[in-house]
């Protein structure tokens, strides 16, 4: 049997589960754990077709009815939880909206905002469908993202659920920060690390979403290797945030606030942290092509065009400007928000230090 073929995952995840299937191992639950570019979300549907594929020679197929049903997640031996605010929960309406979108999406970040939680009664509406054998399929498979979301009390009365597994049912828990759950939930799941996925990875997770569009090796680096990122930029072109990059660098440079002020206050103003990220994109995207020009002296950009003359002229007068230094700081700005710094703080802080690595480099 071949298994995962098609299925753009690390290559030491796909030996891993390769060799379980393949000598019928499959423990009861599985932690899958790693950065959000790793692709768990994507894999853990692929590993629940696979459980119920009804080919002969590749598993998962892609094309048998329950890899069908898997891959649209309505699959009655298939359940997905996510985190999401209580109104999520309370409205069904919501809720499918949502789980629609990841069937869709795979490999993309759930557009869901606010306060996320895994509520209590969604964990006793999976303990009850525990109770029943599969319908249709060989496993029944319950998948969990974000299960470090859970409140503690939904927490505890899924490790009952852990303790006293049915047969033929499989637990998919999906976790960013491994640290973050009970000590009793780690201990009863077999840990999967997801490495960070290679640019052959990624490639192909993009063209699953974009088939026909054509992707720089440049830009999916830029992204840091992160699928959502590339693919929302692609999405969103005017969200480019390329006038404003220049406007935040020559206010940087030059130390003028009056000119940082009203760029810091465009991009804090919906109070969307994906925006900000995406105005970070935009900076690392200017000074890779003022890195661009100082190499090879092109006219062209390689991502923002409309800056092409700011960013070559730039070039010329910071002939020895350490550039990965200089994107090493936006990397840094953007792991301190990830920990929840004060975005205005974050910015400025940025501002500070670039105009110091800047300046020292005339």
């Amino acid at each position: 049997m071949n298994w995962f073929s098609r299925t753009p995952v690390h290559q030491r995840v796909r030996t891993f589960f390769n060799s379980v299937l393949s000598h019928n191992r499959l423990a009861h639950a599985y932690l899958l754990y790693g950065a959000e570019s790793a692709g768990m979300s994507g894999f853990a549907l692929e590993l629940a077709a696979a459980l119920n594929c009804q080919s002969e020679t590749e598993r998962p197929c892609g094309q048998c009815a329950a890899c069908r049903k898997t891959a649209r997640l309505n699959h009655p031996d298939v359940k997905y939880l996510f985190p999401a605010p209580k109104a999520v929960y309370d409205t069904p309406k919501k809720f499918l909206e949502l789980l629609k979108y990841r069937a869709e999406h795979p490999y993309r970040v759930l557009p869901v905002g606010g306060t996320q939680n895994i509520p209590i009664d969604a964990v006793r509406g999976l303990k009850d469908e525990a109770k029943y054998a599969p319908f249709e399929g060989g496993y029944r498979v319950f998948i969990i993202e974000g299960v470090e979301s859970m409140s503690r009390e939904a927490a505890n009365s899924f490790l009952k659920l852990l303790e006293e597994p049915p047969d033929r049912l499989l637990l998919i828990l999906i976790t960013q920060d491994i640290h973050a759950l009970l000590d009793t939930i780690r201990s009863r799941c077999q840990p999967v690390y997801f490495p960070a996925p290679t640019m052959e990875q990624v490639r192909a997770i993009l063209l699953k979403e974009k088939p026909d569009a054509e992707i720089s090796d440049a830009l999916i680096a830029s992204m840091e290797y992160n699928p959502d990122r590339i693919l929302h930029a692609l999405d969103h072109p005017e969200e480019s945030f390329a006038e404003e990059a220049t406007q935040f660098l020559r206010g940087a440079v030059s130390g003028n606030w009056t000119i940082l002020h009203p760029v810091i206050d465009k991009v804090l103003q919906k109070k969307d942290k994906q925006i900000l990220y995406r105005f970070l994109d935009a900076l690392t995207h200017w000074l890779a092509d003022a890195f661009h020009h100082a190499l090879i002296a092109e006219e062209a950009s390689l991502f923002l065009e409309t800056e092409a003359e700011a960013s070559r002229r730039f070039a010329e007068a910071y002939t020895r400007l350490d550039y990965d230094n200089a994107m090493q700081l936006i990397h840094n700005t953007r792991a301190m928000l990830e920990q929840n710094a004060r975005p205005e703080m974050a910015l400025s802080r940025l501002a500070i230090d670039l105009q110091n690595t800047i300046r020292a480099a005339r």
